[in-house]
């Protein structure tokens, strides 16, 4: 990925071992390449499956008296159908998470050393307890309660216990993705739409899940870059990776090679410019996240929930907002044809490479190419962007680029149009922000006829926190018509340059 220029931070390494979670590998991985490892920790039964062997920590786990139990308090250990196939006959038992001494029992044995060479949580996996036979039948010890009664709230209590686990031990921020779910579980890392099938159809309605999570409460979505159950074709795989580049978490994973190289120079130079969109827009949408924390509305938003006043919105189930003011129409063919709707206002291509459109009514895009997709910017958006990097924090947001997007002379009809955006920035891997180490830079722009006004003011939460001392600012302008007579800085004018 570096070699070839695509932009990349993570590497998610879905097993657990001694070798990938050594401290010498872990050091050398961010040495040379600036990227980090998250390892697949999170599990709710131990023992013997998919090549997995605990069975010597299940021993110890039973004798203990950390294991789900039957009806004569016997550990509940044998074949499991939720992780078992015809070549792999399971044999294991799930920890009882909510017993507090179980939880720290088996990160001291098991996962400690991982944390402490610097791994971090990658997926808090399974969980679910749908499957287990008799589920009235069987208990968990420390509560007393049977299987049957906690169905829903072990789905909260497992990656609560986890999650919290790994932050009492490492500190900073919680991360990891959590498959599991109830409610309150939304709070705890990053959830995908599950495993997916390398279809359009299955794209398509994995786009309707997600965006059905974000009603729900979640906002830290995603899904599986090209579908999880196996290698998707190529076009598919770019149509999937360019409607990803928006999504709140990115991530290309599941079975086969998900690597943008492994589909051929096109995709390949494809991946790349959205990979460089992608990091470009990372102001964006870290300040979007840090509003989802704070306010709970989702980085993306369904048409119903951005535009609740628009009767035409409640039929979309395949558009998406991010934030308040860019549409994302994915493309679900190889043709690159869909039609997508525009809310009233005037809309503007993300890419430059259209003409702006009046909303209002439906529109079609056509043989839209594979480094491209249907996304628009509606009129008086300010929007802040960094530079393009190869990770994250390669190197310093400044200058900050800032687009602006005017609005039509039909849109301001002879009145002042405004619009705002508040740039979130902290130190992004500590909690000092909750101690008042972060900046708030409020970008605000307006607009008449004769006209264009752009303030920039900052907020830090402390007094004394700065993202940079001294940051420049590179301003474009669209669709700002008439002739410049003249530019003012702190209420000075300048000359004009080229």
């Amino acid at each position: 990925m570096r070699r070839r220029k695509l932009p990349v931070d993570v590497i998610y390494y879905d097993a657990f071992d001694q070798e990938a979670t050594s401290r010498t590998f872990i050091d050398a991985l961010w040495e040379r390449y600036r990227g980090r490892l998250t390892v697949g920790f999170g599990m709710p039964m131990f023992g013997t499956w998919r090549g997995n062997d605990d069975s010597a920590l299940l021993n110890d786990l039973a004798a203990r008296g950390f294991l789900m139990v039957d009806r004569n308090n016997r550990p509940a250990i044998g074949r499991d159908t939720n992780v078992e196939d015809d070549e792999d006959k399971s044999s294991v038992a799930y920890l009882d998470y909510f017993s507090a001494r179980a939880v720290d029992h088996v990160f001291a044995v098991k996962w400690d050393d991982a944390l402490k060479n610097g791994a971090t949580l990658g997926m808090v996996d399974f969980g679910e307890l749908d499957h287990v036979r008799n589920a009235d039948q069987k208990f968990w010890p420390s509560t007393g309660m049977s299987v049957a009664q906690t169905r829903n709230l072990f789905g909260l209590v497992y990656p609560l216990a986890v999650v919290n686990g790994v932050l009492d031990r490492i500190g900073g921020r919680s991360t990891g993705m959590v498959r599991p779910g109830f409610a309150g579980s939304q709070r705890l890392g990053w959830t995908t739409t599950g495993d997916s099938v390398p279809t359009y159809a299955n794209f398509r309605a994995h786009t309707r899940a997600m965006l059905n999570l974000t009603l729900s409460g979640f906002s830290n979505v995603g899904q599986d870059i090209g579908g999880w159950d196996g290698k998707s074709q190529d076009i598919l795989y770019a149509r999937w990776f360019g409607a990803a580049t928006f999504y709140p978490f990115m991530w290309s994973h599941g079975k086969g090679d998900h690597e943008p190289y492994s589909h051929g120079e096109a995709v390949e130079s494809a991946a790349r410019s959205f990979l460089n969109l992608r990091y470009r827009l990372i102001p964006y949408l870290y300040s979007l996240h840090e509003l989802a924390h704070r306010t709970g509305m989702p980085v993306i938003r369904p048409f119903q929930l951005q535009e609740p006043q628009d009767p035409a919105g409640f039929r979309i189930d395949d558009q998406f907002f991010v934030g308040d003011n860019i549409l994302v129409a994915p493309l679900f063919n190889d043709d690159g044809d869909r039609k997508l709707y525009l809310p009233e206002g005037t809309w503007y291509d993300l890419f430059g490479e259209q003409q702006p459109v009046r909303g209002g009514v439906k529109i079609e895009r056509k043989s839209v190419p594979l480094n491209r997709l249907p996304a628009y910017v509606r009129a008086g958006s300010v929007i802040p962007l960094g530079p393009a990097m190869q990770y994250t924090g390669q190197q310093p947001v400044d200058p900050l680029s800032v687009d602006v997007y005017g609005f039509a002379p039909i849109d301001l009809a002879g009145k002042t149009g405004t619009s705002a955006f508040s740039l979130y920035e902290d130190d992004g891997l500590s909690i000092a922000y909750q101690s008042g180490e972060f900046q708030r830079t409020h970008l605000r722009f307006s607009q008449t006829g004769e006209r264009v006004r752009f303030d920039v003011t900052h907020e830090s939460g402390d007094g004394a926190f700065q993202s940079v001392s001294r940051r420049g600012y590179r301003l474009q302008f669209h669709g700002i018509e008439g002739t410049v007579n003249g530019v003012r800085l702190d209420g000075k004018a300048i000359p004009a340059v080229g």
